[in-house]
């Protein structure tokens, strides 16, 4: 056994803190991206919402600077029915895309505000009720954001088609 595999086991702030880098590491990777299409020529990376938990969750939390221009997060349902959309604990300003099961675009809601913490929840940006089966969060600040247009059909370009991936998301679960 080497000096420092010696010393790495006997410190237990060195072990700890190898650990906690590894799962970093392990949670970037359970994070798959996956291409979208904003015709006619512009990708966004998206992180998909599918389960109860990631909806929850959704970009709470998730420092600005983590968060490009040309990322979104697409929160995938089962079917199509009345959506309202809330912003708890966000640090930057969105735009809601309101689509249906084919991707076109229904209604969007422009540069709601976000809304630091959890703290007085009637207070927290909502979006009107708007029937949609998906829906897709982008910065509003986001050049390529502003590329969508209600009536506009975005492209799903991974290989798998977008029922195989939620359903993949919800079995990762």
């Amino acid at each position: 056994m080497s000096n420092i595999t010696k010393i790495l086991i006997k410190n237990p702030v060195i072990m700890f803190f190898l650990g906690f880098l590894l799962c970093l590491k392990c949670f970037a990777l359970s994070t798959p991206i996956y291409p979208l299409l904003i015709p006619p020529d512009h990708k966004i990376q998206v992180q998909i919402a599918a389960t109860e938990k990631d909806q929850k969750k959704g970009l709470s939390g998730v420092p600005s600077e983590n968060f490009k221009a040309d990322q979104g997060m697409l929160f995938c349902f089962a079917k199509e029915e009345i959506k309202v959309f809330w912003m708890p604990d966000t640090r930057f300003n969105l735009d809601i895309f309101f689509l249906g099961s084919d991707l076109t675009v229904l209604d969007i809601e422009r540069n709601l505000p976000f809304y630091r913490g959890f703290a007085n929840p009637q207070k927290i940006p909502r979006t009107r009720p708007i029937k949609a089966q998906h829906v897709l969060e982008m910065r509003a600040d986001s050049p390529l954001a502003k590329k969508i247009t209600k009536g506009m059909k975005l492209i799903w370009l991974h290989s798998k088609d977008l029922n195989q991936t939620i359903s993949n998301a919800h079995l990762s679960q």
